[in-house]
């Protein structure tokens, strides 16, 4: 419902019920499930980047923290306070919006192209336009 322009169609939706009834009725029931396997991809990925930095982070300063003591760097809730924790939590979920936010674009452009019914055709497109592209891409974030 965000793309929605004289371009995209004559009529805009006038609310949920709406989109899915004509959504249903002119693309059919397989146009509701379209781009899944990108989205899927995209979160289980992210999750599991974020569930690993998340660790891996937080047995770095519980060991950091455990030396010269008796306790345990695998039972880090001694050694941890909620601020640790706070900032564990954002800084994975950070790394892990880093490493993932470029498939975000990519499923975008595949809908995209979809929609307009266009293959995206990258072997014809010189590759100096690509890397001025990339470019402008990586200079405006």
């Amino acid at each position: 419902m965000q793309l929605q322009s004289p371009l995209h169609q004559a009529q805009p939706f006038s609310g949920l019920y709406d989109a899915f009834r004509t959504i249903l009725r002119e693309e059919g029931f397989a146009a509701l499930y379209k781009g899944i396997v990108p989205g899927l991809m995209l979160q289980v990925s992210h999750g599991a980047i974020q569930f690993t930095v998340y660790e891996e982070l937080r047995k770095v300063i519980a060991n950091s923290r455990s030396k010269g003591t008796r306790v345990d760097a695998q039972s880090s809730g001694e050694l941890l306070n909620s601020g640790d924790y706070a900032v564990l939590g954002g800084t994975s979920k950070i790394a892990a919006m880093l490493l993932t936010y470029p498939f975000q674009v990519i499923r975008a452009r595949l809908l995209q192209f979809r929609k307009r019914n266009v293959k995206p055709l990258l072997h014809l497109v010189p590759v100096s336009n690509i890397n001025n592209c990339l470019k402008k891409h990586f200079r405006d974030l």
